[in-house]
């Protein structure tokens, strides 16, 4: 592998792991949040509805605008509108102005997710230019700036640190991050020139949305990327109002989650190459079930922190599975994982405010039946990611 390519690999896992630190940072403190503003769970559903707004807003962008003007482009503004929303969400907590909140947290789920969809694409590319899996330890770079993030505000929680430095400090790291990366990116890849074409697929194939192997893999990832989601909006309120925890301990539970996840994303490469990707996501969503069940089903906060543990641990590898299986399914595999990224994120959009009703209605353990049935969904499905086009690269190749 050539330097220019291994500095690729870097940059786009720093970028990666500010998206974590920055989602960290946040979850973290959601419970202070909540207690500041005075909201119930449905009102908290509804705030976090305002992050899946934006990101339903960066998801239809991202496509038209990664094709106009390449993905390097798209991750420098993404990035830094999302760093922008951490001191927004921290200024609107220490004025007690939900709307201030839901501003920041609508810029944060603008740029992760228009940023995202950019990022994949250009991580689908260099894991297809290097042969070698990737897009596992990719979002791993991810889990480590989310466990990073996580235990910052661990330790900002414990001092009673305020919400509004905190995150502003961390805005800060990230924002030289940043910098520091997007100069190390290509400038073209994802490039056409024109807005991205509805097609999908060239006039000598049919567009990429009408083919069955990936419209099931989309369903994979939607159901994992839900489970994810919901433990990065709800476990801190889970082990809350369903456990009884104080809300720093309800951080450290968070912490184990995301610990046990950047392990999963790190070591799941080696199980893939020696096992296979269906396998892999067969046993990881079945952990995922365990990991949700025991904390619905089991009225025990140390059964609850263990089971948090494994529900990390099986949802590590899920994800960037399914996007590599994307990226492999066929021609114009850009598209591919672009469209991908975007069905993912229709679960962070809807995930929220399902959650929040669910759970104002039956209560948030009991409403963690929704993503549990869905990874029973992914485990079935687990199969159709046993997919390998080494044409891919070819076209892939010819199209940049």
């Amino acid at each position: 592998m050539n330097a220019s390519l291994r500095m690729r690999q870097v940059a786009l896992i720093g970028i990666f792991f500010i998206a974590g630190m920055a989602l960290g940072s946040w979850v973290t403190r959601i419970p202070a949040v909540r207690d500041i503003l005075g909201a119930n769970t449905a009102q908290m559903g509804l705030l976090l509805s305002c992050a899946s707004f934006g990101s339903f807003l960066g998801i239809m962008l991202s496509g038209p605008i990664v094709s106009r003007w390449g993905a390097r482009r798209v991750i420098s503004v993404a990035f830094a509108v999302n760093t922008l929303g951490l001191p927004i969400v921290g200024l609107g907590t220490l004025c007690a102005y939900s709307w201030l909140v839901g501003m920041g947290l609508f810029f944060i789920g603008f740029g992760a997710a228009c940023g995202d969809v950019a990022m994949n694409v250009e991580g689908g590319q260099v894991e297809r230019e290097s042969g070698h899996v990737f897009m596992t330890y990719l979002h791993g770079g991810f889990s480590l700036g989310n466990l990073l993030g996580a235990l910052f505000g661990m330790v900002a929680q414990a001092t009673n640190l305020s919400i509004v430095i905190h995150l502003c400090s961390i805005a800060v790291i990230n924002a030289f991050i940043l910098l520091w990366c997007v100069t190390k990116l290509p400038e073209r890849t994802g490039y056409t020139g024109r807005m991205f074409n509805r097609r999908l697929g060239s006039a000598n194939q049919k567009p990429v949305w009408k083919d069955w192997r990936l419209l099931l893999i989309g369903v994979i990832v939607i159901t994992l990327a839900l489970s994810e989601g919901t433990a990065s909006n709800w476990l801190p309120l889970v082990m809350v109002d369903g456990h009884g925890v104080t809300p720093t301990f309800s951080t450290v539970v968070y912490v184990l989650f995301v610990a046990s996840m950047t392990l999963g994303r790190f070591i799941s490469g080696f199980f893939v190459e020696r096992f296979g990707s269906a396998r892999v996501l067969i046993v990881s969503a079945l952990i995922v079930v365990t990991g949700i069940g025991l904390i619905a089903f089991v009225d025990s906060w140390v059964v609850a922190t263990v089971a948090a543990a494994l529900w990390g641990l099986g949802a590590a590898s899920g994800f960037p599975l399914a996007l590599s299986a994307a990226g492999r399914s066929g021609h114009n595999p850009t598209a591919r994982v672009a469209l991908a990224s975007i069905t993912g994120y229709l679960a962070f959009l809807s995930g929220p405010s399902i959650l929040g009703f669910a759970g104002q209605a039956w209560g948030l353990r009991y409403a963690l039946i929704i993503p549990m049935v869905g990874a029973c969904f992914a485990a079935i499905l687990a199969p159709v990611t046993n997919v390998q086009h080494p044409e891919s690269r070819g076209e892939e190749s010819a199209e940049s």
